[in-house]
């Protein structure tokens, strides 16, 4: 996108019509086995009306992950996880910087993962979270954020980091 990029309510309603298109397609379907903000953002752009919790009560499922890394299976490609997000790449209004800033209606995975906003679940947190991004973005009142914005939102407390690395640590040893 051009430097004077300007978002509207149409670049929204174009985002959803896309997004949507990729996951109800043979590779978007991935999607599913992600979870996260990435599973969220599928379930609304998939129609269901459900909140999180409706859908997890009506089939709570199982979830599993490999630690020891032996199996394979394809994943998501950064830029399929940055059309679900609403990444958009807009030329860097600086004449000095020849960058890209990329904004979304939705932060990166990898940045909630390490947030304090991982609770290793879909929590009533994110729920609500998630709900009032969605009303904002759709009555217009918020666009597309970049980067930086996101990551002070979601910024990690040290000490907090430092329990939850610990607690992943001995997760994945008592699972060894």
């Amino acid at each position: 996108r051009p430097a004077d990029f300007a978002h509207s309510q149409a670049h929204f309603e174009e985002w959803e019509n896309v997004a949507r298109e990729f996951i109800l397609s043979p590779r978007g379907r991935r999607v599913w086995k992600m979870g996260g903000i990435l599973w969220r953002v599928a379930l609304y752009l998939s129609g269901d009306t459900r909140t999180g919790f409706e859908l997890m009560d009506s089939n709570p499922g199982a979830v599993t992950r490999q630690v020891t890394g032996t199996a394979f299976d394809e994943v998501l490609t950064e830029s399929e996880i940055n059309l679900i997000m609403g990444t958009y790449h807009v030329a860097s209004p600086s004449v000095s910087q020849i960058k890209t800033l990329d904004l979304s209606y939705w932060p990166h995975p990898k940045l909630l993962y390490d947030s304090n906003f991982n609770f290793g679940c879909w929590t009533p947190v994110n729920e609500s979270w998630f709900v009032e991004r969605l009303k904002a973005l759709r009555i217009g009142s918020a666009g597309p954020t970049n980067q930086k914005k996101w990551r002070s939102q979601f910024r990690v407390v040290k000490a907090m980091r430092e329990r939850r690395d610990r607690s992943r640590a001995a997760a994945v040893e008592f699972l060894l």
